[in-house]
């Protein structure tokens, strides 16, 4: 009798400390046994239950643990990218105002060199030869500022169809031979908020790089869609969500590896033989696109060819109507005096060959207090052609409104290398970029006194 009663509660008690990894014991006939084991039966589901639950939890821990590290992780390399393009942004915009100082002075040098060897063919060759290499010069300051998202945009409305119905009269030929040229578009494409000019060279440039990269022919292809970017990808990208317009530009090349579709962006990197490129069209298309508040990826494996997509943002309206081109003045103007300030010994002395040459009397002042000192006095001046950034406490800007304090009827040209500075502002005179040559300044002559 005492074994019938003891046995069930020493079982429910080693299953209750675990002894007894089995089954709850079955009824034993007595009530308060019976009671107890069905007390222990629920304790124990609960805690499977409770230790399901746990292991479940930590799965979920360890997974939100890994996804934030990944994140981390992710978010840091992106900074990393951010602060290095960053310092190639301020670098490029540093040296840019001195390059152009110096390409101002060999290119309007050269200038006035060809009119003095006019008889010579060689030396009218060779002063060719070295004018468009100082060109091929300051497109590369350019490309390095696309680059630094330093370059001077002028944002509009743009159809994309419509630009690229353009572009595509410039590409024919050049996509010649075996290469194949097709476009996909999508029939309700919407405009996009960029800057025309700069998106036209940003897609030929693309063009250029996916026909070299078939040089046994293939299929080259220019996509449009209308995106939407949610905040997830958003974020991803490192933009705005939002909608916007995505144009890529595919061919069915070699492909790269991942190792080399990484660095596909930075400047100076190619893949292209010694002479054969500058390595500054991909990282130039990828400024253009940032600067514009959008983006560019590249989408590509070794054997599947390339896909270069630039995500443009949607216009808030559509492109105005196209003004009537207004025809540039094609006579010289008449003698003028003109004080031209610039704190670069070269192109001060540069400035005032062009204008005597034109046959102009060119006064000049190395600082603005100079110039100020020159237009407090008695002396004639029809026009103030002033660089933007001098070194002094006074910068261009400010010189000429004191300048129209002194003399409400002076006429004010500005001028920079700096292209952060040639974004107009409000009430600001004429902006003339450097380097220029000697027609350049013609023409804005011209525009200004025949106004």
């Amino acid at each position: 009798m005492a074994g019938q009663i003891t046995a069930p509660i020493q079982a429910l008690g080693a299953y209750a400390d675990n002894a007894n990894p089995g089954p709850v014991p079955g009824p034993t006939g007595l009530r308060e046994t019976d009671a107890l084991a069905a007390a222990i039966r629920r304790y124990a589901e609960a805690r499977e239950a409770a230790e399901r639950e746990l292991t479940q939890l930590n799965a979920t821990l360890e997974q939100r643990i890994a996804a934030a590290v990944a994140e981390r992780d992710t978010a840091q390399a992106r900074l990393v990218e951010a602060q290095k393009m960053e310092a190639v942004g301020q670098l490029t915009g540093g040296i840019a105002h001195d390059f152009n100082n110096l390409l101002t002075a060999i290119i309007g040098s050269l200038d006035l060199m060809r009119k003095e060897i006019a008889g010579n063919a060689r030396l009218q060759t060779l002063s060719e030869i070295a004018i468009q290499a100082a060109q091929r010069g300051a497109m590369l300051v350019s490309q390095l500022l696309a680059f630094g998202r330093r370059q001077t945009l002028q944002p509009q409305s743009v159809r994309l169809e419509h630009a690229l119905a353009d572009i595509r009269l410039l590409i024919g030929p050049a996509t010649g031979g075996e290469v194949t040229l097709a476009t996909e578009l999508a029939t309700d494409l919407w405009a996009c908020w960029v800057d025309r000019g700069q998106l036209d060279s940003a897609i030929l440039n693309l063009v250029f790089n996916a026909h070299d990269a078939m040089p046994r022919g293939g299929t080259l292809t220019i996509a449009a869609i209308n995106r939407t970017v949610e905040a997830a990808e958003a974020k991803r990208l490192d933009i705005a969500a939002g909608d916007y317009v995505r144009v890529a530009v595919s061919d069915t090349g070699a492909g790269m590896s991942p190792e080399t579709a990484k660095r596909a962006f930075e400047p100076f990197f190619t893949t292209k033989g010694v002479g054969s490129g500058t390595g500054l069209g991909l990282s130039q298309v990828w400024g253009f696109a940032k600067q514009s508040d959008g983006t560019a990826t590249i989408d590509s494996r070794p054997g599947d060819g390339t896909t270069v997509a630039l995500l443009l943002p949607r216009a808030a309206s559509e492109p105005a109507a196209a003004a009537a081109a207004v025809a540039a003045p094609d006579h010289a103007v008449t003698s003028k005096r003109i004080l031209v300030v610039e704190d670069s010994n070269e192109v001060r002395a540069l400035a005032q060959s062009l204008l005597e040459d034109l046959g102009h009397q060119a006064i000049v002042a190395p600082h603005a207090e100079a110039a100020l000192a020159i237009l407090s006095g008695d002396q004639a001046v029809d026009l103030l052609f002033c660089d933007i950034v001098l070194g002094g406490p006074i910068d261009g800007r400010r010189l000429a409104e004191l300048a129209r304090v002194l003399r409400p009827e002076l006429k004010v040209l500005l001028t920079s290398g700096y292209p952060d500075r040639l974004q107009p502002m409000p009430g600001d005179p004429p902006i003339i970029a450097k380097p220029y040559q000697q027609a350049d300044l013609t023409a804005r002559l011209a525009a200004l006194f025949d106004a």
